[in-house]
């Protein structure tokens, strides 16, 4: 796990969304936005379960236009010992 965590905040982006969200927050307290709009922080919290269920479900698992099937060559897979699953990754489709 803490391999992951390097990697994911060694990316500039990361950091960028963290002060973005930081000076955002820090503004909306100088303003006294949060005591007036407290409400408000709840509303991502309440909304975003459901949103993660419908990008799982429809956007992820979603099959985009045809399936096309790579075409299975028999003599190389006989001789490397391939089997369908590697032949897909070495051959390339020319459409």
């Amino acid at each position: 796990m803490k391999k992951v965590a390097s990697h994911y905040f060694s990316h500039l982006s990361v950091w960028t969304y963290i002060a973005i969200g930081i000076a955002v927050g820090v503004l909306c307290f100088n303003s006294s936005y949060f005591s007036q709009y407290w409400y408000v922080c709840l509303i991502p919290i309440l909304i975003a379960p459901f949103f993660e269920w419908f990008a799982h479900k429809y956007i992820l698992h979603m099959q985009i236009g045809n399936v096309v099937e790579i075409p299975f060559d028999a003599k190389l897979k006989k001789e490397n010992g391939l089997t369908m699953n590697c032949m897909a990754k070495i051959k390339k489709c020319k459409f």
